[in-house]
């Protein structure tokens, strides 16, 4: 008594085979049934991987206004991190401006003092206000 393996392919991403032995009187039988389950399961398979252009084309009009929000949402996000964290060229400007706009010498020595464990750019930007001062950079003088 010879046995034959039928082959039954269950749905997942790759064909998974489970075997079930089949005595020999039922072979031909077996097989036409293997090739039966076998070609349903690659014909699903396919129509499930490979949707139609129509499908396609609907998809993604149906999801446009979901991905221009979704875009939208992003760029507002990039906006509020570069607004908490300019660039280094925007961040090299806001440090040369601050000292500038306090005009007490003792606020700016504490600004120094207090910057120097935290960002040295400040603290020297701080340094070189305490020294300089605050310049009139809008006032024009007349003779």
């Amino acid at each position: 008594m010879t046995l034959s393996i039928i082959t039954f392919v269950i749905f997942t991403e790759q064909p998974l085979s489970c075997s079930l032995a089949v005595s020999s009187a039922l072979d031909p039988t077996a097989a036409a049934l293997n090739n039966e389950m076998t070609a349903l399961t690659v014909r699903r398979q396919k129509r499930l991987r490979t949707p139609t252009i129509l499908k396609r084309a609907r998809r993604a009009l149906h999801d446009a206004a979901e991905y221009k929000q979704l875009i939208g949402g992003i760029k507002g996000l990039l906006d509020e991190l570069e607004a908490l964290f300019p660039a280094p060229s925007q961040q090299a400007d806001v440090i040369r401006r601050e000292p500038q706009q306090i005009h007490d010498k003792d606020k700016i020595a504490i600004l120094k003092d207090v910057a120097r464990e935290v960002d040295e750019r400040l603290s020297r930007a701080a340094a070189a206000e305490a020294v300089v001062g605050h310049q009139y950079r809008n006032v024009k003088m007349k003779y």
